[in-house]
């Protein structure tokens, strides 16, 4: 097998940063602060959308108040980094290729002085590096070498429970890329449960799916598919699909664009005391039908605070 190396002391930090901090208001209730990411009807992203432009049922509740919405050059970032480093990962070009673009895709991504970032591998355990600042982060190397059984779902709740779940981080754009062929032989948890964990912590998952094609005879993994969508979609993110090399590097371009054009939006739910899970919608007003918005399908009562 052969061995290589994904050094994270390549991954920069060189993009500047622009504020434009959209109508502020105060207010002693509690709030929640939800991402969302809005798009035209040629699924580029929105540069510019107001409050104004957005309907919000929480509970099939249209918010008590709406206070304050961010965009992303606004705010630091809280990336993680998970990568399936077990049996079903082929070490081979396309493997290899998805890795180095997640390598590039940081240095890339990482553009704010208060970003924060941390590295995750899995097989049949999770092993993660605590959340570094990007000084931190630049001088980690990791040794990636495929074997083993696949906890995927077990790598996500880890991801999201034990290192995006603090309170201190609430004011993070919390985001996870993970590199997967999308199967699970051993988790202890289901999807249900991880999808739940993201939705804990306020965390967007972006899947980026590392199976290998071969056009001859088209090698299908329906079930790692779906799974990775079902990921994607109910925490807000996206799942890149059935890529080859060229669409590898696409995917990354695509996936950073989409997460420098996010927004954070904070709101008083209508009823913050309710249950514990909050289902959520974001939609455009009737008369923007051509913005499309994604976002989490839920969260719970854990992110609303004072």
């Amino acid at each position: 097998m052969t061995k290589f190396v994904l050094s994270i002391a390549t991954l920069g930090l060189l993009l500047n940063a622009s504020a434009a901090q959209v109508a502020v208001s105060s207010t002693a209730e509690p709030k929640v602060t939800v991402a969302f990411f809005a798009s035209d009807d040629h699924d580029k992203p929105l540069s510019e959308i107001s409050q104004s432009e957005l309907q919000i049922l929480d509970n099939k509740k249209p918010p008590k108040q709406m206070l304050e919405m961010k965009r992303r050059t606004d705010v630091p970032l809280l990336l993680g980094v998970v990568i399936d480093i077990s049996g079903s990962q082929h070490d081979d070009d396309q493997y290899k290729a998805a890795v180095q673009g997640a390598s590039e895709f940081t240095k890339a991504v990482l553009s704010g002085a208060n970003d924060m970032a941390f590295f995750e591998q899995f097989s049949a355990v999770p092993e993660a590096t605590p959340i570094m600042a990007k000084s931190e982060f630049l001088t980690l190397k990791v040794d990636l070498r495929p074997a083993g059984r696949t906890a995927l779902y077990d790598a996500v709740r880890f991801a999201c429970d034990e290192r995006m779940k603090s309170d201190s981080l609430r004011n993070y754009l919390r985001v996870i890329v993970l590199l997967s062929d999308g199967e699970d032989n051993s988790s202890r948890n289901d999807i249900r449960q991880a999808i739940a964990s993201a939705q804990r912590a306020g965390v967007v998952i972006f899947a980026v799916d590392t199976a290998t094609i071969f056009h001859s005879g088209f090698f299908v993994h329906a079930k790692g598919t779906e799974m990775l969508q079902q990921l994607a979609r109910e925490t807000g993110g996206f799942a890149f699909l059935d890529l080859d090399q060229g669409g590898l590097t696409k995917a990354f371009t695509t996936l950073k664009e989409q997460i420098d054009s996010m927004y954070l939006l904070s709101y008083v739910p209508a009823d913050p005391a309710g249950p514990s899970y909050h289902s959520l919608k974001i939609d455009s007003i009737p008369r923007k039908p051509r913005v499309k918005v994604r976002a989490t399908h839920g969260y719970y009562s854990h992110l609303i605070v004072p």
